[in-house]
């Protein structure tokens, strides 16, 4: 199929700014219907930050239209061998600061923290959380919810794992253990029937164990 493709391009003056420029936009497309007097309006469907640099100087949209599609003048796009296109650019201003990212594999023999939690029929719907314990520099805890949590309560078992440093985390230690939310982990881990199913093997001699077995972290730092 043929398609009509529609990109933003920065151009004019890059090579005159500075080393590891980089300019964040967002950006929607417009393509005017000239039949009904208004605008396709393209943009990313998550308002996704575009960043432009040396490196990548253009975005936009491979699999805009069909060609049939645009070449038919009953949907406005083309009309008498012309067409309109328009752009609206937002810049979103630079904090003025930088990030360094590090990846950190950690040690087998120390990325591992298991946790029994004795008399587990004698416990109520409430939350429980294991001792501090740490793991690549970091201070963490698991937090189990026996009856479930959220929309799992009452059906699920839910566990989580919480970074409990003290202080403020930095703001983009990753997507998912980022402020404000510390915590990542499964509302619906195994369901409440499977978990006290004798023959699942989850509960033994009314002991569940849980573990957190941490192989990769990634730590973003900031600086000016």
């Amino acid at each position: 199929m043929n398609l009509v493709t529609l990109y933003l391009v920065a151009t004019h003056g890059t090579n005159t700014l500075p080393l590891g420029w980089e300019v964040n936009v967002n950006f929607k497309l417009f393509v005017y219907d000239q039949v009904r007097d208004k605008y396709l309006t393209i943009q990313d469907a998550n308002g996704r930050v575009s960043r432009f640099n040396k490196l990548k100087t253009e975005w936009g949209f491979a699999k805009l239209l069909s060609l049939d599609t645009f070449n038919d003048a009953s949907n406005g796009y083309l009309v008498d061998d012309s067409c309109a296109f328009g752009v609206e650019v937002y810049v979103i201003k630079s904090t003025g600061r930088g990030e360094c990212l590090s990846v950190k594999m950690v040690e087998p023999s120390n990325n591992t923290y298991t946790w029994e939690i004795k008399n587990f029929s004698k416990l109520d719907d409430g939350v429980l959380y294991s001792e501090l314990f740490s793991i690549g520099n970091h201070k963490w805890k698991i937090i189990v919810c026996p009856k479930g949590t959220g929309s799992a309560k009452g059906k699920s078992l839910s566990v989580y794992l919480k970074l409990a440093d003290s202080g403020t985390p930095p703001t983009k230690a990753h997507c998912w253990l980022s402020a404000p939310n510390y915590n990542w982990g499964c509302p619906n881990l195994v369901s409440l029937v499977d978990l006290h199913d004798r023959s699942k093997g989850f509960i033994v001699h009314d002991t569940l164990v849980v573990e957190a077995q941490i192989d990769v972290m990634t730590d973003v730092e900031e600086f000016t």
